[in-house]
């Protein structure tokens, strides 16, 4: 029931967040050049500029690019290199009796313990992404304008 619950919410709010944080991009990039051409606030504040082929290639580089760079802050939040070692060393190829194991799992036993294994990366995934939509949806309406 869980999983399928997760199957079903997951993607399509992943889907929308994303969609909502390109959105306001644009639109904060829309609002500024209108402020900065001393044009009031109108109707005309929610038109965006035309859409071309550069303006969403460069929207999509600049996704990409965002996400990139902020890698090494969400290899912070997830452990660092010492926590990818462990993981690695858990899931070995050969096969070891449950009783013989290293690193026997052991689930989290209160709720900080989960915050702090699945809750911190979850949060900087989703920041990362975040402010990667948003970054790639701002570059995106800013080359349409200019070209």
């Amino acid at each position: 029931m869980c999983i399928g619950l997760t199957i079903l919410i997951v993607p399509p709010s992943t889907v929308l967040g994303g969609y909502f944080m390109w959105y306001g991009g644009q639109q904060f990039v829309v609002h500024q050049m209108l402020q900065k051409s001393s044009q009031e606030l109108s109707h005309f504040s929610t038109v965006l500029p035309r859409q071309s082929a550069l303006g969403y290639a460069s929207g999509i580089a600049t996704l990409f690019g965002t996400f990139r760079l902020q890698a090494p802050l969400i290899d912070r939040f997830e452990g660092g290199k010492e926590a990818k070692e462990r993981a690695r060393l858990a899931f070995r190829t050969e096969i070891t009796p449950p009783h013989k194991s290293l690193n026997p799992f052991r689930p989290p036993q209160t709720a900080t313990e989960l915050y702090e294994r699945a809750g911190r990366p979850i949060l900087a995934r989703l920041s990362a992404g975040s402010v990667a939509f948003f970054c790639a949806g701002a570059v995106q309406a800013y080359v349409s304008s200019i070209y």
